[in-house]
């Protein structure tokens, strides 16, 4: 005796048919992933100075937490910048 199901009526189609779908699911996610961490790093920069005092070593540390969360930022702005520029000049579909 066998026993089967007919599955092929049961699930839904496939939500990623193309790279531009992929994406379009990954890119956003990973922004918003930059701007919380981003978001942590400034807090984290703002109670490490608060508490420094009157230590130099503290002080630089503090500029150097800023001056990197703000480069990596950048770097994600550019990284967006960029594969809008190649969507645009490839003529890719993929609204962004």
């Amino acid at each position: 005796m066998v026993y089967a199901i007919d599955v092929s009526k049961s699930f839904a189609p496939a939500k990623f048919s193309s790279f531009g779908t992929i994406v379009n699911v990954i890119l956003p996610n990973l922004i918003l992933g930059a701007a919380i961490i981003f978001l942590v790093m400034i807090l984290y920069g703002a109670f490490t100075y608060i508490t420094a005092g009157d230590n130099p070593k503290n002080v630089q540390k503090v500029q150097q937490i800023f001056i990197f969360s703000a480069v990596g930022l950048l770097i994600v702005a550019l990284s967006y910048s960029a594969v809008f520029l190649i969507t645009k000049v490839l003529n890719v579909n993929l609204p962004i």
